[in-house]
């Protein structure tokens, strides 16, 4: 597990490695970032130690990439864009004209913050919308959309007040409770799908690739990903990051893939019947979706929290 601590306390690594994978070179890079090539190449390497893998491979003709720096280019960027975007709304640098609007983004103490599995936010929305519409009409809420994980982690740190998560392992902190299961579903183009045998047996042999979601999803989702791979023999494999571009992959026959049901709506079911599903319940272990939050006494949205939970659990 990589120390996240590490890499948010060394800021200046991580310009240094992105600065780095642009100049591809370490002296060009030290002099955009007006330093030292020891100290930046020291920045560097205390930071591949703190990951616990090389970022870059030096030798006589320069330095390059490893496997591992490509990867984790993406995220070192967007780290570093995130962390300054965050920095600007803080600062509020336009002033009066924008204070409503700042106000809307900062504020918390008044407000309800929920928290879903992004894959999750299709199927619970809505049903949560209605609940506070019908019994809690003049509460503040708002969504945040984010892996299992992070919302655990949320919760934990008391910045959101109810999570809406797929099962992980359970956290002593934190109580759950059970709202459903999540079947997972097989999505092909109809040709496609008509050539699987009926008892999946035949899935070793599609010539397609099977489209294999990135992080976070990877992460979040590996011990149901392990268990597919295991029954099914899969071994051609694509990786993407966005459900939008899956769908289209598998609704042109380029690719099938397997996702949880809830996640199915609305970037599958709008490309219909480009794309059809086939459930692959007592195939593959169902998904538990759990709703978890902190119990304190003082907690001015525990009742809303309870109702929530008891409407939703039968969505």
């Amino acid at each position: 597990m990589i120390h996240i601590e590490v890499i948010v306390m060394d800021i200046e690594g991580l310009q240094a490695f992105v600065a780095v994978a642009r100049e591809k070179s370490i002296s060009k890079a030290a002099q955009a970032l007006h330093t030292s090539q020891p100290a930046l190449s020291l920045r560097i390497r205390r930071m591949e130690e703190g990951l616990g893998f090389p970022l870059l491979a030096r030798n006589w003709n320069g330095v390059r990439l490893t496997p591992q720096g490509y990867y984790f280019l993406p995220y070192a960027i967007r780290l570093i864009q995130d962390l300054e975007d965050a920095s600007s709304v803080l600062t509020n640098p336009w002033g009066e004209e924008v204070k409503p609007q700042f106000e809307e983004v900062t504020g918390h103490g008044d407000r309800l913050l929920i928290g879903m599995d992004t894959w999750l936010a299709p199927k619970y929305t809505a049903p949560i919308l209605r609940v506070l519409h019908h019994s809690y009409p003049g509460v503040n809420v708002r969504f945040v959309t984010r892996p299992t994980e992070t919302i655990l982690d949320l919760i934990e740190y008391r910045s959101i007040h109810l999570g809406i998560h797929y099962h992980e392992l359970s956290r002593p902190a934190l109580r759950t409770a059970p709202l459903a299961e999540d079947d997972t579903l097989l999505l092909a183009a109809p040709d496609v799908e008509r050539s699987i045998d009926p008892q999946l047996d035949a899935l070793p042999d599609l010539t397609l690739p099977f489209l294999l979601f990135d992080n976070p999803v990877l992460l979040s989702h590996r011990y149901v990903t392990t268990a597919m791979f295991q029954r099914f023999g899969i071994s051609r494999i694509r990786v993407v990051d966005d459900l939008n571009v899956a769908a289209a992959l598998v609704a042109e026959g380029l690719a099938y893939t397997m996702l949880p049901a809830s996640t199915y709506a609305p970037s599958f079911r709008s490309l219909e019947p480009a794309i059809v599903s086939r459930s692959l319940h007592g195939l593959v272990p169902p998904l538990p979706i759990r709703a978890a939050y902190v119990h304190a006494d003082d907690d001015p949205f525990a009742e809303i929290i309870r109702c929530v939970i008891e409407h939703i659990s039968v969505v």
